[in-house]
């Protein structure tokens, strides 16, 4: 695997946004799906509250959409 730094994905994001015309949102919704799944594969989750820290900007956002997908799994 290879991880970006935060700058580096900024490019990566505005690249899928500008050049292939890939909505932000469905950016965000992804990521935050994707999140959501290895979270529950990884961690006992069933039953647990679980506390969810985003801050602002595209990054919070997605943290809020991963907290939405986590309680809509039960």
């Amino acid at each position: 695997m290879y991880v970006v730094t935060g700058e580096e994905m900024g490019v990566i994001d505005r690249r899928a946004i500008e050049e292939y015309k890939i909505p932000g949102i469905l950016l965000m919704e992804n990521a935050a799906l994707r999140s959501a799944c290895i979270i529950e594969s990884e961690y006992e989750i069933s039953g647990k509250n679980i506390i969810v820290f985003a801050g602002g900007g595209n990054n919070g956002g997605v943290g809020l959409a991963i907290a939405r997908h986590l309680y809509l799994a039960g």
